[in-house]
């Protein structure tokens, strides 16, 4: 997204529209569209401000059976302040692709349905989705217990 600074006036400038999902190159993101902008830009002070909202629209594979999940990833308070930039056209792309990389979800999932299926492979998931037995907890925590003995033996 660039900005024309000399093209803004004083009481700011309204600017909507799209840009090339190429800017998001994320390995587990398949952009299905452009980015979509909406924002507001004011040249004051020197300083060239810009707030609105970003949207893209993509898949992510699924944690559980890889198969790609629409997404739909929405910067909703995007804002990128710039003090004194040189030159008339300030470039923006950076911090739109920053913005919209740390908005996409982490981990995303199928819904399972009330039997613990998978709703596109069919799997069931209820028995390797579950809690662990309070035995394999329990050791789990007497192990960590006896390495803090140890490091307090040590001292």
């Amino acid at each position: 997204m660039k900005i024309h600074i000399l093209q803004i006036p004083d009481e700011g400038l309204f600017l909507e529209g799209d840009e090339p999902a190429d800017l998001i190159n994320w390995p587990d993101f398949t952009p299905s569209g452009p980015v979509r902008y909406r924002v507001e830009a004011t040249y004051r002070g020197g300083n060239l401000l810009v707030r609105g909202q970003l949207r893209l629209e993509g898949t992510v594979p699924c944690a559980r059976c890889l198969h790609p999940l629409p997404v739909s990833v929405e910067v909703a308070d995007f804002t990128a302040l710039v003090e004194q930039p040189e030159g008339e056209c300030v470039d923006l792309t950076e911090q739109v692709r920053e913005d919209i990389l740390l908005a996409l979800p982490a981990y995303v999932r199928c819904e399972l349905d009330a039997s613990q299926r998978c709703p596109i492979t069919g799997q069931q998931w209820g028995d390797l989705a579950g809690e662990r037995p309070a035995s394999i907890q329990s050791d789990v925590w007497s192990a960590l217990d006896k390495l803090g003995k140890r490091e307090k033996e040590k001292d």
